[in-house]
C-alpha cells in the first residue's frame, strides 16, 4: 500500500487509490514539476529483469499520440515497480456497456476510426508496439468525446493475469499461446499486429450486440443475427476483423481504417444527385451487360468486372471530392474495352462529375470543356446551366450569352436563366445587381435543391465581394442547408476567417475551423484547406486540435513541397514543443528562397515574420 500524501522520488505525490486488479493497485497522484494529475500503476511484483523493463518503458515513453496517454517514467519503490502515466478523465467503454448505453452509429464510426489511427501508429513504430489487451475496459471516452487507449504494451511485461482476464477479447492465436504457456508447452504460432485487429473487432462486437464474445466457443453468432440497428457495412467491418484466421482479417490497422473511411465517404452527400444518377446508370448498364455476359466468354466477363470495379471506384472518388476524379473519369472514358458497357447517359454523368470537380477547383476552362463534352452525350437544363456558369467564370461572356439563348429556346421560362444573369452580373463587378436578381429568382426555384443551392452560392460570393461578411455567411449557410459540399464548406470557412479578422471575432475562427475540419473528415483537403485548418485552429486557440493539424500538414508535405505548409508546421511544432521545429524551419527557408518574387508575394506576411523569428531562435541566425 502507498499511503495518501506519500511523495516518491521527490516528484510524485500519492493522492489516493483508484483501482486494483491482476497487476496490483493503481493510484491517483500528482506530478509536482508538471503540476498535473498522473496515475501510478504497478507493473511488476519484483525488480527482476529491471534492465529489460527499463528498455520497454523507454519505448513507451517515446510514444506520442492524441489517443494515447503519455508515459513519463517508471519508479521502483518498496520492492515494486510503477509506471507514471497521464491521468485521463472520462469513463471506459466497459462502464457504458454495463450501464446499457446504446451508441449511435456515428459515435461508433468516430471511435473505430480513432482506434485504427492509434493502432496504425503503434504498429508502425520502430520498434513495433502491440497493444495485446484491447478491450472495453482499456478504452476511455474522454470528456471531449474522443477515445484514449490505455494499458498499451502490457504484453511486454508477461502478465498472465491480464491475458487471462481478457481471454474473450484475445485472438485465437493469442489465446492458444497463453494456454501453451500455462501448460508448460512451447507454441510456434506467431502473434503479430493482426491480434490487435481481432481484439478491436471483438470489442465492437460486444458494444454492438451487448453480448461478450467467447474465445472458447468460437465462432460467436454473427453480428447480423442481432437486431443492432447498425448498418451492414459496419457489421461487415467488425465481422472481418474477428475472422479466425489472421489471413482473413484486415491485414493492418491502416487497411481497416481505409474500410471505415470508405464507409464514411459512402454516406457523404457530396454531389448527391450525380452519384444517384451515376449508380442508377451503372445498374442499368450492368443488368443489360449481365444478360449478354452470361452467354459470352471469360474475357468479356473479366472486362465487365473491371468496368464495374472502376466505376465503383470513380463514384467513391466523387463522394469525397478527390483530386483523382478527373484522371479516373478520363481513364474509364478512354478505355476502348469499355465502349460497349457505357451508354450515353453514363458517359454524360461521368463527364459532368469531372466538370464539377474542375469547377470547384477553380479551373473553369477544364470545367467548361468537360461540361461541353457532357452535352454532346446528353442534353439537359442542368448540364446547360453548369456549362454556361463555367463559361462566365472563365470570362467568356459572349459565348455564355449565346448559350443562354439556346437555353431560352430549348427550355422556355427556364428558372436557370436568372441565375446565369446573376452570375454574369457578379463576374462583371455589378455585385448589388447580382444580389437583386437572386432575391427575385429564389421563389421560382423553391423546392429545387440544385438551383436553390446555386442561387445562394452566387448571393454569398456577391456579398463577400461587397465586404458584407455577415450577409455572405448567411447566404453560404443557406446553400449548405440545401446541400453540403466541400466547395460550400470552403467558402463558408474562408468567409468566417475574413469576418473574424476584420471584426476581431475569435469565435468565428472556431467556426472556420469546424468548416475545414468537416472537409478533412468527410471529403478531400487541398493544400489551402490544410493551411486554413491549421491557421484557424491556432487563431481560435484550439490547442487540443494542434496535433491533428500537424498530422494533416505532415501528410500534405508528402504530396508536394509547399513553403506555406512548412511555415505553419514550424509554428505548430514550436507550439507543441516537439523536436522537429528546427528541421521544419530550415525546409521553410529552403523552399521560400526557391520562390520567384511574384510567388513570395502570396506568402502571408504574418506567417513569414513569425517563421523568421522562430528561425533565429532555433537556428541561431537571421533569416534575411
Amino acid at each position: 500500500m502507498l499511503n495518501n500524501g506519500l511523495i516518491i522520488d521527490n516528484l510524485y505525490c500519492i493522492i489516493r487509490e483508484i483501482g486494483s486488479g491482476g497487476m496490483g493497485v493503481v493510484y491517483l497522484g500528482y506530478h509536482l514539476r508538471l503540476n498535473k494529475y498522473i496515475v501510478l500503476k504497478k507493473i511488476k511484483d519484483s525488480e527482476q529483469n529491471i534492465n529489460l523493463l527499463r528498455n520497454e518503458v523507454d519505448t513507451l515513453k517515446g510514444l506520442h499520440h492524441s489517443y494515447l496517454p503519455q508515459v513519463y517514467d517508471f519508479v521502483s519503490y518498496g520492492g515494486n515497480v510503477y509506471t507514471i502515466i497521464d491521468y485521463i478523465e472520462g469513463f471506459d467503454l466497459k462502464y457504458y456497456i454495463n450501464s446499457g448505453f446504446q451508441f449511435t452509429e456515428g459515435q461508433l464510426i468516430k471511435w473505430l476510426k480513432q482506434l485504427c489511427e492509434v493502432l496504425d501508429y503503434l504498429h508502425s513504430h520502430n520498434p513495433q508496439v502491440l497493444h495485446s489487451d484491447i478491450k472495453p475496459a482499456n478504452i476511455i471516452i474522454t470528456n471531449s468525446g474522443d477515445i484514449c487507449l490505455i494499458d498499451f504494451g502490457v504484453s511486454l511485461y508477461n502478465s498472465n493475469e491480464v491475458i487471462g482476464l481478457s481471454r474473450n477479447y484475445s485472438s485465437p492465436e493469442q489465446f492458444y499461446n497463453y494456454e501453451c504457456l500455462k501448460n508448460g508447452m512451447v507454441s510456434e504460432i506467431p502473434v503479430d499486429s493482426r491480434t490487435d485487429i481481432y481484439s478491436l473487432g471483438a470489442t465492437f462486437y460486444h458494444i454492438m450486440t451487448h453480448q461478450m464474445p467467447s474465445i472458447t466457443n468460437y465462432p460467436p453468432p454473427p453480428v447480423s443475427n442481432f437486431n443492432t440497428g447498425y448498418s451492414k457495412q459496419l457489421q461487415n467491418i467488425v465481422q472481418k476483423a474477428m475472422a479466425y484466421r489472421p489471413a482473413d482479417r484486415f491485414q493492418s490497422a491502416r487497411q481497416m481504417l481505409k474500410a471505415v473511411d470508405d464507409m464514411k465517404k459512402a454516406g457523404s452527400r457530396y454531389k448527391g444527385y450525380v452519384l444517384v444518377q451515376l449508380l442508377t446508370s451503372l445498374l442499368s448498364v450492368i443488368l443489360v451487360v449481365a444478360g449478354i455476359m452470361f452467354i459470352s466468354n471469360g474475357v468479356n466477363k473479366d472486362i465487365s468486372s473491371a468496368f464495374q470495379a472502376d466505376y465503383s471506384q470513380f463514384a467513391g472518388l466523387v463522394s469525397q471530392g478527390s483530386s483523382e476524379i478527373g484522371e479516373k473519369g478520363r481513364e474509364i472514358l478512354n478505355n476502348p474495352d469499355y465502349n460497349g458497357l457505357a451508354d450515353n447517359d453514363t458517359r454524360a454523368e461521368i463527364l459532368h462529375a469531372v466538370g464539377d470537380y474542375y469547377f470547384d477547383a477553380g479551373d473553369y476552362y477544364n470545367a467548361a470543356y468537360n461540361y461541353s463534352e457532357c452535352l454532346g452525350y446528353k442534353k439537359s437544363e442542368l448540364y446547360y446551366r453548369d456549362y454556361v456558369m463555367a463559361l462566365i467564370m472563365d470570362h467568356r461572356i459572349d459565348e455564355a450569352k449565346t448559350e443562354i439563348g439556346v437555353i431560352q429556346s430549348e427550355y422556355p421560362q427556364s428558372p436557370v436563366v436568372p441565375l446565369l444573369d446573376a452570375e454574369t452580373a457578379y463576374m462583371t463587378g455589378d455585385y448589388e445587381k447580382a444580389v437583386s436578381i437572386i432575391d427575385a429568382a429564389l421563389p421560382a426555384v423553391s423546392g429545387d435543391t440544385e438551383n436553390t443551392y446555386t442561387a445562394y452560392v452566387i448571393k454569398g460570393k456577391s456579398y463577400s465581394a461587397l465586404d458584407q461578411s455577415d450577409k455572405a455567411i448567411e447566404a453560404f449557410e443557406a446553400a449548405k442547408q440545401q446541400k453540403e459540399t466541400p466547395s460550400i464548406l470552403r467558402s463558408l470557412g474562408d468567409e468566417r476567417i475574413k469576418n473574424a479578422s476584420k471584426n476581431n471575432l475569435q469565435f468565428e475562427y472556431k467556426n472556420a475551423f469546424d468548416c475545414f475540419y468537416t472537409i478533412s473528415e468527410k471529403y478531400f483537403l487541398n493544400t489551402d484547406d490544410v493551411i486554413n485548418l491549421a491557421q484557424s485552429a491556432m487563431l481560435a486557440q484550439e490547442i487540443s486540435q494542434y496535433d491533428y493539424c500537424k498530422k494533416k500538414l505532415i501528410e500534405e508535405t508528402g504530396k508536394k513541397e509547399d513553403c506555406r505548409v512548412y511555415m505553419i508546421l514550424s509554428i505548430l511544432s514550436d507550439a507543441t514543443a516537439d523536436n522537429q521545429t528546427e528541421a521544419y524551419l530550415k525546409k521553410s527557408r529552403e523552399l521560400y528562397e526557391s520562390l520567384s518574387y511574384e510567388e513570395k508575394g502570396y506568402i502571408s506576411s504574418e506567417s513569414l515574420e513569425k517563421t523568421k523569428a522562430l528561425y533565429k531562435q532555433y537556428c541561431g541566425q537571421e533569416w534575411q
